[in-house]
């Protein structure tokens, strides 16, 4: 969001009210940005919001072509430091005029658009950023922990916050998406459906933070030295415990799937009744099928020896096991753009 800041003075639609301290908030939201310094090298904190991001997508299975484009252009824009507006800017612009292939006047158009629409976003909303921001920053700074009855003031605070941010965004795509060509439309789709299913999961995870149940990895902060002592309540670190030993037997299972060739054809039968494809679209699913299949089988063959050493939740986490999840991966990522808008669009989220 603070990437925006140079378009605030253009406003985008006629129920914005005017602004007369435009330049006072931008003055402001300068300041702040200069204060993203003083958490140390940009570089440790992009890696750890890399890390969380990571984390996130490999938890969720968000695997698909488009996932994976969020996923880089997260990563991308978060190894800028935030105060190089410019930078950040830039590097979503080509990557999305990368993605969507954008003539010359496409990419004018969406800057316009990201700048207005985001700057007036900054400026309607001043307050709530430059105040939770400023109290993130100077707690920070300081050493002192967040805590999750702060952390519930300020997600219940931010509510309307986000509902003109997700308001804003559709106008944005509205206006993108009249100038674009039906392939490019295509991949909008995907994307939306990609949006949707993490907003979907960040909408939960909100509302577990406003209930106070916020954690310190929720934000990565996990292995940071301020929340050593952070399961003090005996309850809520057994509740932990049992949460993190089902995810990681969660884990487990997904891992084994991905390393049994035989268990893929499930995938395929669920994926194909999932969205209920036609004789045509099942054909094509079922020889990518047969395509991997016959590729894990060479694969097998070829380390016969190696792998019939390993039980097959030892291969899952062996790295003989890793060229398998990949073909894995591959075929989820090949099925996904088999199935029509009118498809995705029916058998909403994608099956795991």
């Amino acid at each position: 969001m603070l990437c925006a800041l140079p378009g605030a003075a253009q406003p985008s639609a006629e129920d914005d009210p005017p602004q007369d301290p435009i330049g006072e908030n931008l003055r402001q939201f300068q300041d702040l940005l200069g204060d993203f310094r003083k958490l140390g090298d940009w570089d440790t904190q992009a890696e750890q919001i890399g890390d969380t991001v990571e984390r996130y997508w490999e938890e969720n299975d968000w695997h698909s072509e488009a996932d994976e484009f969020a996923k880089r252009t997260a990563l991308e824009i978060a190894g800028i430091p935030p105060w190089d507006i410019t930078g950040r800017m830039g590097k979503m612009s080509d990557l999305m005029s990368e993605r969507y292939g954008f003539a010359d006047e496409q990419r004018r158009r969406f800057e316009s658009s990201t700048y207005s629409e985001m700057g007036w976003f900054l400026v309607k909303n001043s307050k709530v950023l430059l105040s939770q921001t400023e109290q993130f920053l100077e707690m920070h700074s300081a050493g002192e922990p967040f805590t999750a009855d702060m952390i519930a003031r300020q997600t219940r605070e931010s509510e309307p916050l986000l509902a003109d941010m997700r308001e804003r965004v559709d106008r944005m795509v509205k206006s993108l998406e009249k100038t674009m060509t039906p392939q490019q439309r295509a991949i909008l789709k995907r994307d939306l459906d990609s949006l949707q299913r993490r907003q979907k999961f960040y909408d939960r995870l909100r509302r577990r933070w406003a209930e106070g149940k916020w954690e310190p990895r929720d934000w990565g902060l996990e292995k940071d030295p301020t929340y050593a002592n952070w399961h003090e309540n005996e309850r809520q670190r057994r509740l932990q415990e049992q949460q993190a030993a089902l995810e990681s037997a969660r884990q487990r299972r997904e891992s084994i799937r991905a390393v049994d060739e035989t268990r893929w054809e499930r995938y395929v039968r669920e994926f194909v009744r999932k969205y209920k494809l036609d004789d045509a679209q099942s054909r094509t699913a079922y020889s990518i099928l047969r395509e991997l299949q016959a590729r894990a089988a060479d694969y097998k063959k070829t380390h016969r020896e190696e792998i019939a050493r390993l039980a097959r939740h030892e291969l899952a986490s062996h790295p003989l096991g890793e060229p398998l999840k990949n073909m894995f991966r591959e075929l989820k990522t090949r099925l996904e753009p088999i199935p029509t808008a009118a498809q995705h669009e029916a058998a909403g989220p994608r099956a795991d």
